[in-house]
């Protein structure tokens, strides 16, 4: 069993070797509305005013996690490409994404005169 954040495997080979870099594939992200409202508005003013940069959503998705991934592998991993994941990641908001929801959720139980409860 792989513990996160333990050191990569070095037998491991390199995520996204053999990968073509033009081939695209769908995710589903959450977002915070703020980022995305802003990402969308750079998108738009760029691509309407012929400005040098991303000119749509998925391009500067794109060019904003290839920047972060390139920062965290020279950062945490010599500037090498991380191991490949084998198996599934873990999904869902996060811990602070996750405390938000409770939030909400008690906010909306007191609104509507339920108990608050613990959580």
């Amino acid at each position: 069993m792989e513990i996160p954040g333990a050191a990569p495997d070095p037998d491991r080979l390199p995520a996204g070797l053999g990968i073509d870099p033009t081939e695209r594939t769908p995710r589903s992200f959450h977002l915070s509305r703020q980022v995305l409202e802003r990402a969308r508005a750079a998108a738009y003013w760029l691509s309407s005013t012929g400005g040098a940069g991303p000119t749509t959503i998925s391009e500067l998705v794109e060019r904003a996690v290839r920047q972060e991934v390139e920062r965290l592998e020279a950062e945490h991993n010599d500037g090498q490409p991380f191991p490949a994941v084998v198996g599934r990641m873990r999904t869902g908001p996060g811990a602070a994404g996750a405390e938000r929801i409770r939030r909400a959720q008690r906010a909306r139980r007191r609104a509507a005169g339920g108990s608050a409860g613990t959580g």
